[in-house]
């Protein structure tokens, strides 16, 4: 119970296979961008020039490498689902999600897994059995797609308007 997280699951992404308990530390290096990054930002950047051939070529080396095929369709959403899963838990898609305003679809109710085990008193037998969890509510205003003008910044520059609803 001492590390469990709300939804029934954890990240060993990146983990360091060596470290067994609480009391020892991952000792791995923390990695700020990979290349599927660099990659999938100017794929991004060529769709917003309106080049998505050359787009299409960068969403696809992703893809390739992990033994994925082309992609088909829409390459607007191809690069998003590409970025949501070939990123996942290296802190982007907060901002992935207000960068594209699309956080009214985006961010849905948190949901969990909850295991329930129930023993059979009469042969001994354990079943188990998983249960689909609501684990958070959120909600969604305006205000989340920016982030507030620090009140210092504002000092040094008075002629600075503060973001929507702050």
């Amino acid at each position: 119970d001492w590390n469990a997280g709300e939804s029934g699951y954890l990240v060993k992404k990146w983990m360091d296979e060596e470290v067994i308990g609480k009391n020892e530390y991952n000792t791995n290096i923390w990695i700020y961008m990979r290349y599927p990054e660099v990659l999938l930002n100017f794929a991004e950047a060529c769709i917003e020039l309106n080049d998505e051939s050359t787009a299409a070529i960068y969403i696809n080396m992703v893809r390739n490498r992990a033994g994925l095929p082309d992609f088909e369709g829409d390459i607007t959403a191809a690069l998003r689902h590409e970025r949501m899963i070939e990123l996942a838990f290296e802190d982007l898609r907060n901002y992935d999600i207000r960068r594209w305003k699309i956080l009214e679809d985006a961010l849905t109710n948190a949901k969990g897994m909850e295991n329930v085990e129930t023993t059979n008193l009469d042969n001994g037998n354990v079943s188990t059995s998983w249960k689909l969890i609501n684990i958070q509510d959120r909600s969604v205003s305006k205000r989340m797609y920016w982030l507030p003008v620090p009140r210092v910044e504002m000092a040094k520059a008075p002629q600075l308007t503060q973001n929507p609803e702050y």
